[in-house]
């Protein structure tokens, strides 16, 4: 288990709010669909922020429940 706020990977207070920096960091902890899940979520999180744009993210079928799901089980391998 990495703590997720080890010194290691976070330096600077802006490391926190990188959303790929942080996936990168957890992706040696979870399995290969978990990444992939992750990496949808943060697509789809993209898309949403920057105004729905067909350029930055991409749209997620996945339902808030199943992001609810994802999530807890990415906290509960950590």
């Amino acid at each position: 288990r990495v703590p997720l706020y080890h010194s290691t990977f976070i330096k600077t207070k802006d490391d926190i709010h990188n959303l790929s920096g942080i996936r990168k960091i957890l992706e040696s902890q979870l399995s290969k669909k978990l990444n992939e899940e992750l990496k949808e979520i943060t697509e789809h999180r993209n898309w949403l922020s920057h105004g729905e744009r067909d350029d930055v993210g991409k749209q997620s079928s996945l339902r808030i429940k199943d992001i609810y799901d994802i999530l807890t089980d990415i906290i509960g391998k950590l």
